[in-house]
């Protein structure tokens, strides 16, 4: 799968009725390439960018007993397979997914970051090694933290819910 490229882009945070370019070709998903990767890439990075934006907030505010904190699965075989594959998307029983780890060791950062009593705010938790294995403590790719994507990110919300009060 494709590293975190591209930065957040506004317009996934309008509402389009789904209109967001399509499925793409074959060859593009079979790439991790085209519309269908990119929803994906958006909506994993705008995760990772609020938990950012919280934490500065939360900072801005003197707030410390509250850590905000983010993890990843890995590859993992979920059911998410078996949704997209039946809507033209990854297939559950390709060579790549034969590489996933199991839903339960995909847990293992969110678990992690429940549990580990030396986590601290802004911690990112997972595999370091490839696709699967133990959730590491890992440093923040720079999109992650990226002061235009975390304001990106932050408008967007607010313009969808309403205003965060911290």
């Amino acid at each position: 799968m494709r590293a975190l490229a591209d930065p957040l882009a506004p317009e996934y945070f309008e509402a389009r009725g789904g209109n967001l370019g399509g499925d793409g070709t074959e060859e593009e998903n079979m790439q991790f390439g085209g519309p269908r990767w990119e929803r994906y890439h958006q909506t994993k990075l705008a995760n990772a960018t609020f938990t950012y934006g919280l934490q500065q907030k939360l900072e801005a505010a003197g707030i410390t007993h509250v850590l905000p904190l983010l993890a990843h699965p890995g590859l993992a075989a979920t059911n998410l397979q078996l949704t997209t594959d039946q809507d033209g998307g990854m297939d559950a029983t390709s060579d790549f997914m034969n590489m996933a780890q199991s839903p339960e060791d995909g847990a293992a950062g969110i678990i992690r970051c429940c549990l580990d009593e030396t986590a601290k705010s802004g911690h990112f938790y997972g595999p370091s090694a490839g696709w699967a294995g133990y959730p590491d403590l890992l440093p923040p790719e720079e999109l992650l933290t990226d002061e235009s994507n975390v304001r990106i990110n932050w408008e967007g919300c607010e313009k969808a819910v309403g205003a965060f009060e911290i």
